[in-house]
């Protein structure tokens, strides 16, 4: 499965969110209670992210290696260990709720961003405006 939006919900202790089409394989395997990991890939990790997303290609061996027996992208930018907590209805989605057991963090290098049905990059710009709390308001 490929997945894209993540959030960070909690710090005490430590919750990340996914949202998961209905659909997916994902739904069926994951409950309450079991735990699962999420790899934020990098932009030469595209081929992956395309094979996991629903084109996968026999001449793609996924790097796995694994954290208390959970796969893991090998090389990723981050990856997380969650122990589900909760799964609540979204829409056409499933948010899953998960206590973060494990958290890596690679090495930095750019991300891969999958956004209005296409890979793009996320540049950063200066702020057009500024604020200071010393200005008063």
């Amino acid at each position: 499965m490929t997945h894209v939006p993540t959030t960070l919900t909690d710090a005490d202790p430590p919750l990340a969110a996914i949202a998961v089409r209905r659909v997916s394989k994902f739904t069926s395997a994951i409950s309450q209670g079991d735990r699962f990991g999420v790899s934020f890939l990098v932009e030469s990790q595209k081929a992956l992210s395309d094979h996991f997303g629903g084109r996968p290609a026999a001449s793609i061996e996924p790097p796995f290696e694994y954290h208390r027996g959970i796969p893991l992208i090998r090389d990723s930018l981050a990856q997380l260990v969650l122990r589900t907590v909760h799964v609540h209805e979204a829409g056409d989605h499933l948010l899953y709720v998960g206590e973060v057991e494990h958290l890596e963090l690679g090495r930095e290098r750019r991300p891969l961003v999958f956004y209005s049905g296409g890979y793009t990059q996320i540049t950063s710009r200066p702020p057009l405006v500024v604020w200071s709390g010393d200005a008063g308001c």
